[in-house]
């Protein structure tokens, strides 16, 4: 696996992460710091990780088995999406308190992540 990519994509977390902080304590009087951040801390591993593994998959595929690539970007993006709506309803069901802020958040996330894996995909494929 390449390491720019995933470079860049720790470095959009890096600055997703404090500007959605930001915005939401202009937003919110009385935030729940700690809960926000650990909040935001989570989610930015659990994309990078999944982000991380999706793109070593898909290089391995493009190497072994380039007909199946197509079936694999597919699950991966449902897969992250089904991740991201049982995160949202867990958190739901748990009865957390900032119900709201975190759907942006995971929302917010999961478009970013949405946009760097499109462009990392369309990429790998042109070069081949």
């Amino acid at each position: 696996m390449k390491w720019k990519p995933v470079l860049l994509l720790a470095l959009m977390y890096v600055v997703l992460g404090p500007l959605l902080f930001f915005v939401e304590s202009q937003w919110v009087s009385g935030l729940p710091v700690r809960s926000v951040v650990c909040g935001i801390w989570g989610m930015a591993v659990a994309f990078f990780v999944f982000s991380c593994a999706e793109m070593a998959l898909t290089e391995r595929y493009r190497r072994t088995q380039p007909g199946a690539l197509t079936g694999l970007y597919v699950a991966c993006k449902g897969l992250r999406f089904l991740l991201s709506v049982s995160a949202v309803v867990a958190y739901g069901l748990l009865g957390a308190d900032g119900m709201l802020l975190f759907s942006v958040n995971i929302m917010m996330f999961y478009l970013a992540t949405m946009l760097f894996m499109t462009v990392y995909t369309v990429r790998g494929e042109k070069k081949q």
